[in-house]
């Protein structure tokens, strides 16, 4: 297991602060908040996305106190994020007086800003005594330009047959077949299942899908690091375990309960506020891997750290990763398959699965709802996406060039299969938004030659 210091909250924010203040001016000046969460009487927390040299910082209007700094921290030690993907994750918390009644908004701005922005505050606070609705919940990756609606339904029902009740379905471009499925799953799930929409930073027009200028080309997947840390912030009070995974990562458990098991390993780890397990690739070796684990718990107190369970090599909780990307070759690398697995567990899990869903789709609009043709293109859809991984605004994308691995900015010009997607409506607003406005209320200024 890995060991390292971990600084406090103060300390790591004090050391960014003085770093900060050294620094010139980005090239990309924005800062981009969504949401803010008010996780206790005297502290609201918020996720926001700004380039990793950035020297702009947030203030907070703040009741009695007036505008006040918002204490920041990074994602990670480099204070970027990944793949030479320059705009990076941010946590800022705005303490606050222990008598200050809750608002549904807050106004931020930034140093040498004349405007304020509003920005939404959802409270989840812990009350005493506290119990949670739900014992499992599961947060999805943003989906995006997504077209294979087949692995929607997998996710649910093999998420549901294993104990989850509560899903937080983040959402920022997909096809008209999506939508569907999805509003089948609300209907049937309701309050206990949340879309969400995820959209682009806001950019202008004439930069759009341009790499030095728009801020999109420089975020990793949608801002995976933002998402994941949004969605446990958004499900802090009301479910106890929750799940950061993506649409093609399959659940296992060998009792078929989740929750069960995670209650049961969490008595053993009282401390222990993340569990990691297995990411098996359905064609390839054990991969410990974990893009979808957070950086830093949250402190027990002043001394003491919540810490991290590596559930690695458990028989009792692992996930197969099942990616659908088949290219048609001339000669495919051959395929060393592990006969050692033991398979009966996963045709148990499908029997399952599949008995819940004829009984959810039994007499039900969407089980007469054709949703073809779609299968060509969401070959073609995905094949290109594939080669954006790689490829983008005309250059390989690898560590000799150091350019971001796209998800939106450079890979929609690169979508060849004519699909219209449906996309989230704009969620992030701009805090460090600067322009110039005629003044109606001031006097006007005579103007003459002589």
């Amino acid at each position: 297991m890995r060991r390292r210091r971990d600084l406090s909250l103060k300390e790591t924010w004090m050391k960014r602060k003085a770093t900060r203040n050294s620094m010139t001016g980005s090239k990309f000046a924005g800062v981009y908040v969504r949401e803010a969460y008010r996780v206790s009487n005297e502290e609201i927390r918020l996720v926001y996305l700004e380039n990793q040299d950035n020297s702009i910082n947030l203030k907070a209007e703040v009741p009695t106190l007036g505008w006040q700094p918002v204490e920041w921290s990074c994602f990670n030690s480099s204070c970027f994020d990944i793949l030479f993907c320059s705009m990076a994750t941010r946590f800022g918390s705005i303490r606050l007086p222990l008598t200050a009644p809750h608002s549904p908004y807050l106004h931020l701005t930034t140093e040498l800003n004349d405007e304020f922005t509003v920005v939404p505050v959802k409270d989840v606070r812990l009350h005493a005594p506290h119990s949670y609705l739900h014992t499992l919940g599961v947060c999805l990756q943003p989906i995006f330009f997504f077209t294979d609606w087949t692995i929607v339904i997998q996710f649910f029902e093999s998420w549901l047959a294993q104990g989850a009740s509560k899903f937080y379905f983040y959402l920022h471009s997909y096809t008209w077949q999506t939508k569907k499925v999805l509003d089948f799953y609300k209907q049937s799930l309701g309050d206990d299942l949340e879309l969400i929409d995820w959209s682009d930073l806001p950019v202008h027009s004439r930069d759009r899908g341009i790499y030095e200028k728009d801020p999109n080309s420089r975020v990793f997947r949608h801002g995976a690091t933002a998402f994941m840390h949004d969605c446990m912030l958004r499900a802090r009070s009301t479910v106890k375990f929750i799940a950061n995974t993506d649409l093609d990562d399959l659940p296992v458990s060998s009792n078929l309960n989740i929750s069960k098991i995670l209650n049961l390993v969490s008595k053993r780890h009282p401390r222990a506020a993340q569990f990691k397990a297995d990411w098996i690739l359905s064609h390839q070796p054990v991969v410990h891997f974990d893009m979808h684990s957070v950086y830093r718990n949250e402190p027990v107190d002043e001394t003491h750290q919540h810490t991290t369970i590596e559930m690695f090599d458990n028989a009792n909780l692992y996930f197969l990763h099942l990616r659908r990307f088949e290219r048609h070759l001339l000669n495919p690398p051959v395929v060393e398959y592990n006969n050692s697995f033991d398979h009966s567990l996963l045709m148990k899990l499908n029997t399952k699965m599949l008995d819940q869903f004829l009984k959810r789709i039994e007499a039900t609009q969407f089980g007469e709802t054709s949703l073809s043709p779609w299968a060509l293109e969401a070959r073609q859809t995905i094949r290109d996406l594939e080669q954006c991984r790689r490829e983008a605004f005309g250059t390989t994308l690898d560590d000799v060039n150091e350019m971001c691995q796209q998800s939106s900015a450079g890979c929609e010009g690169m979508l060849g299969a004519g699909i219209h997607f449906l996309k989230a409506p704009q969620t992030w607003v701009n805090v460090a938004h600067k322009a110039f406005f005629n003044s109606y209320v001031e006097r006007s200024k005579r103007f003459t030659l002589f």
